[in-house]
């Protein structure tokens, strides 16, 4: 696992907490995904970032990733943008993980967010 990994599992564990209060288990969690676009390694890293996750969070947490939840933007900025907007208007989705420069970068640059985000990859 690497240091960026790392930081997305800790945020994720963070905002759990926080969302959901402390003493209250197995309360049910939706995450949903935005992936900037296709690099050949996007299943591979949220495959390993939703095993670590719920790995962590089993018999504390229902953590789930429903299907249609994980969104690639295809590298386009407006899709990206459309993607974030889904996702944080979207009932079903509790907390939103995005996993790429582009759309980390995107959910930085909103002032209001409806629901925790956790971007992990802002370029410096």
């Amino acid at each position: 696992m690497n240091l960026k990994q790392l930081f997305v599992i800790c945020s994720f564990l963070l905002m759990i907490l926080f969302y959901s209060g402390i003493g209250q288990t197995f309360q049910q969690i939706n995450v949903g995904l935005i992936i900037d676009g296709p690099w050949g390694e996007e299943n591979q890293m949220s495959s390993s970032i939703k095993k670590e996750i719920l790995d962590l969070t089993t018999g504390e947490f229902d953590v789930q990733f429903p299907n249609g939840k994980t969104i690639q933007g295809n590298w386009d900025i407006e899709n990206i943008r459309r993607n974030i907007d889904q996702l944080l208007l979207d009932p079903q989705v509790d907390i939103i993980i995005t996993l790429g420069s582009i759309s980390s970068s995107e959910a930085c640059y909103r002032k209001d967010l409806a629901k925790p985000v956790i971007a992990p990859y802002v370029l410096d």
